[in-house]
Parts: structure tokens; sequence; C-alpha cells
């Protein structure tokens, strides 16, 4: 349990840092989300397939309920002020750990992955040789 607040505080503090341009209230939301994924990608079933909303509800922080869970967490995808585009701009200042310069390049590459269209969007980071993903469609 307090390593559980540990792993909150610590996803808020970096959520605050590098997402100030979101509102306070969805930058909440953004740390308690991310907190779901991790407890999900460290358990044992998390590489089997499909991610469903109803597993990343039932190891949200803070959660009471399973249903008040599924319930917040379906409003807050709909969120208008939870959006792709708005999430773009502060990625690339997670994955250099400092804000980025007013642009950077983006390297996009597109293929198919067992008859899958696969868009992956990677910035140039310690020289030429590394590049972080910034996203994956």
């Amino acid at each position: 349990m307090n390593q559980e607040k540990d792993l909150l505080s610590a996803v808020r503090e970096l959520v605050d840092a590098h997402f100030s341009d979101l509102r306070r209230t969805v930058r909440k939301n953004l740390a308690r989300l991310t907190c779901a994924f991790l407890h999900l990608a460290w358990s044992i079933r998390f590489g089997y397939g499909g991610l469903h909303l109803t597993s990343i509800a039932r190891v949200l922080p803070q959660g009471k309920k399973f249903k008040s869970s599924y319930k917040w967490l379906s409003r807050f995808l709909k969120c208008k002020y939870f959006d792709a585009s708005s999430l773009a701009e502060c990625m690339p200042a997670v994955i250099l750990g400092q804000k980025p310069p007013s642009w950077v390049i983006v390297l996009v590459d597109q293929t198919t992955v067992n008859g899958v269209e696969v868009v992956n969007a990677a910035i140039p980071f310690q020289g030429a040789s590394r590049a972080g993903r910034v996203g994956r469609l």
C-alpha cells in the first residue's frame, strides 16, 4: 500500500513537471492512469494481447470499487481536455528529461507487422545513434 502511494506521488511529480500545459485535474488523472498502466506492465498477463478498460479499472490507484473506477476511467477518456495532441506536445520532454526546444525533429515510420499497419513516431536524442519513441498507432 505504501509503495503504491510512493509510485503515485512520483508519477504525479513527473507529470506535473513535464505536462504543465495541461489542466491540473487532467494531470492528476493522467498520473492515476499512468500508475495503472505501470501496474499492468509489471503483471504476468500484460503481453497477452488486447488491453481492456476493465483490467485498467481494476488496478487504478485510489480506486474504491470496481464500478466507480470503471465509470471514472470512461469519463476521463472522454474528457475534452484529455486529447492526444496536448499529450504529444509534452512527450518529448518526458523522453529527453528536459523541456525541448520550440521545434523538434520527429521521425515517422510506417510499416506492416503481421498484417497490421503500424505508424511509429520517434525523436532523435543522445546524438543520431538513438531515438526515443513518442507514439505508436
